[in-house]
């Protein structure tokens, strides 16, 4: 195990200090930049609340925690769509490349704020515009010991305002720990430079994945680098047959209401299909699907 992480400690030794100049830069209440990058992928993650950190085992891994992409042994093309309230909509794809011994995936994630109104300095009404994000990346992950997979996601976002865009570099890191029934996950989300003045929303997660022959329990525990409290989340997963499953999550923080999500999903040979409805309250419903296809 240590010869074949002997590769990985020069990058390993960069993430932390990503990670260490993020903390410093992000240490008050919504300082953070790219704040799309909050906005979970996937449909199954979403029913399940947002806990997926230690579960994820699709195209989505890429952003939820790359180590996740050891477990698809076949070539995979990902896609989900976001419906989200007040006109902003999301989009996500990803195409995983695994090998004998390691994993590569590529992923593209685009989120379109809809028409912004502009005002002028008197508080006048002049024309909308529009504001979209980008971020490209590229993943790759393998096993780096007995049932421990490591994965790293690393590319390149863009920012755009109108006529105003701003780049960042942007990177994600992962570890999964596979025990007997248990799965274990630790994941830094959203490393990178900073949109002008603003860090990116530096995320820690720690994940549990309960895996039973009749049901899936995940548990994770969310620190944001922009926010004073942390975030919990837990879902459920319990399969009714060998191709239709059902979902359910709630995530909670001190300071807001849970927040439920249910779901289902469609696995058949090649194909799998998922849905997650979750409420916002006041801000409105939102409506996500997904789609994997094995190649």
């Amino acid at each position: 195990m240590e010869k074949r992480l002997i590769p990985l400690l020069p990058v390993i030794i960069f993430i932390v200090i990503f990670s260490l100049s993020q903390m410093a830069g992000a240490n008050d209440v919504g300082t953070s930049g790219a704040n799309f990058l909050k906005i979970g992928v996937g449909a199954r993650a979403a029913a399940l609340g947002d806990a997926f950190t230690a579960l994820t085992d699709d195209g989505s891994s890429i952003y939820w925690n790359p180590a996740g992409l050891t477990k698809i042994k076949n070539r995979q093309f990902f896609a989900t769509y976001n419906m989200w309230f007040q006109e902003i909509s999301q989009g996500y794809l990803s195409y995983v490349l695994p090998s004998e011994k390691s994993v590569w995936g590529f992923a593209l994630n685009y989120t379109d704020m809809g028409k912004i109104q502009g005002y002028d300095e008197l508080g006048e009404p002049t024309y909308q515009f529009g504001a979209s994000n980008l971020l490209f990346q590229i993943a790759y992950a393998k096993n780096v010991g007995k049932d421990l997979s490591l994965g790293i996601a690393a590319g390149y976002l863009a920012d755009t305002i109108d006529a105003d865009q701003q780049a960042a570099f942007h990177t994600n890191i992962g570890l999964i720990k596979s025990l007997p029934s248990l799965d274990v996950g630790l994941a830094i989300q959203n490393l990178g430079s900073s949109l002008k003045e603003d860090p990116l929303p530096l995320t820690y997660k720690v994940g549990f994945a309960l895996k039973m022959s009749s049901f899936n329990l995940s548990f994770d525990v969310a620190f944001p680098a922009d926010n004073k409290t942390h975030f919990v989340a837990v879902g459920l997963e319990v399969p009714l047959s060998q191709t239709f499953t059902l979902r359910a999550g709630s995530r909670y923080n001190r300071y807001v209401d849970s927040e439920f999500s249910c779901g289902l999903g469609f696995n058949l040979e090649k194909v799998s299909f998922d849905y997650a409805y979750v409420p916002y309250a006041r801000l409105g419903d939102t409506h996500r699907v997904s789609m994997g296809l094995k190649l």
